[in-house]
């Protein structure tokens, strides 16, 4: 699967081009070296392409609890405020 054929659904149901850089970035923001931020992108790109199309963000978003949680707990926390205050629960 070539990674233009990549579609994730945002949460208001509206489907986008997968962007494997976002994940990357956020990961970096978090506390990572730009090594291990590469390794998390690396890994949840080879996991989307087992999911079926197009992958939910929120799945995304679990499995990069799940990357930063094994590789850098702090960082994971950082994400998980951040996530926190970008979708506050309704």
């Amino acid at each position: 699967m070539d990674l233009k054929d990549l579609k994730v659904k945002k949460r208001d149901g509206s489907i986008e081009a997968y962007q494997p850089d976002k994940l990357v970035r956020i990961a970096m923001a978090a506390g990572l070296t730009h090594n291990q931020a590469l390794t998390i992108g690396t890994h949840i790109y080879d996991w989307v392409l087992t999911q079926s199309q197009p992958v939910p963000t929120s799945s995304i978003r679990d499995q990069m609890m799940t990357e930063l949680t094994t590789i850098h707990q702090p960082a994971a926390n950082l994400y998980l405020w951040y996530e926190s205050t970008k979708h506050p629960p309704k």
